[in-house]
């Protein structure tokens, strides 16, 4: 049985793993759909994968929704590997704030089954969980560059639910300078879809808003697009002004910014000088990767 070591980034917004990324959604029936992409059985149940998010659950722990979006991550990075059947040491992670209070309820959610099969899109998987570790997000995306970056540096991992800010010190994570922020992307989403509402009566979907968000320019009738564009470079700038308000001098200060988030910013944040973008949304689960990997060594 092959042994591997699997990245998941349990995000609120997208679930990543080294190699692949999908909506953070699940979707229970007791029957089977007549179609099966992106459907995982499990106990005789059927879930349907990234079809419609999951509400914002600060607490991933409370229910199994996480947990089945961990067995869909497993099994697109183990179809990823070709691997059916593995040993498996999962590398997650947790904001740097909240790593010491939440750090060993996730590692006991994830290794709840020691042993687990399931079955993902009709081809069926069996893994024996043996590890799992617990890393701080948002660094694990930087870890792996971080020697190219300047000595000190704010490091800002804006993902679905929240954003994350931790001054980085000659490569060390500052403790004092460290906070996670209810101002996630879900949220500048939310924003947007009532600005549409009260103007235009309705909403749209959400993954149109999301698309913009990344610089793709829908179909849309020009007045959609102008609340929405005019929404997104709002809270890009609100965002921008946060870490003002914390006490950061923008004008000297660089800000790495990393997670699902880093694209928005970019776009949207009117930043330039001062600013790094790390585009890869899937960095982070490799810098998990990367970090159980020396952890172990």
């Amino acid at each position: 049985m092959a042994s591997v070591i699997v990245g998941i980034d349990h995000g609120f917004n997208y679930i990543k793993t080294a190699h692949r990324n999908f909506l953070a959604g699940v979707t229970m029936t007791e029957y089977e759909p007549p179609l099966n992409t992106r459907v995982l059985e499990y106990k005789e149940k059927w879930y349907t994968i990234g079809a419609t998010r999951l509400p914002f659950q600060p607490n991933k722990t409370l229910n199994d929704n996480y947990y089945i979006l961990t067995l869909a991550a497993l099994s697109e990075e183990l179809r990823t590997r070709k691997l059916n059947n593995a040993t498996v040491c999962i590398a997650a992670g947790l904001p740097l704030k909240r790593l010491g209070t939440e750090k060993q309820a996730f590692i006991k959610y994830l290794q709840k089954h020691k042993e687990v099969t399931w079955k993902y899109e009709g081809e069926s998987f069996h893994a024996k969980i043996v590890d799992v570790a617990v890393f701080p997000q948002g660094y694990a995306a930087v870890l792996p560059q971080i020697s190219k970056f300047p000595s000190t540096f704010l490091l800002a991992d804006l993902g679905g639910g929240t954003l994350n800010l931790t001054l980085i010190n000659d490569q060390i994570p500052n403790m004092d300078k460290t906070w996670t922020l209810n101002l996630g992307c879900i949220n500048c989403i939310e924003m947007v879809q009532e600005e549409l509402q009260t103007r235009f009566g309705q909403a749209i979907e959400e993954d149109q808003i999301r698309n913009y968000m990344m610089g793709k320019s829908p179909m849309l009738p020009t007045k959609y697009k102008e609340v929405i564009e005019k929404g997104l470079s709002s809270y890009a700038q609100s965002t921008v002004a946060k870490i003002t308000e914390l006490g950061f001098n923008r004008e000297t200060l660089p800000i790495v910014w990393c997670g699902g988030g880093a694209i928005f910013m970019e776009f949207w944040g009117g930043l330039r000088d001062m600013n790094l973008y790390i585009e890869d949304t899937c960095a982070t689960a490799k810098g998990y990767e990367l970090m159980y990997d020396l952890l172990k060594k």
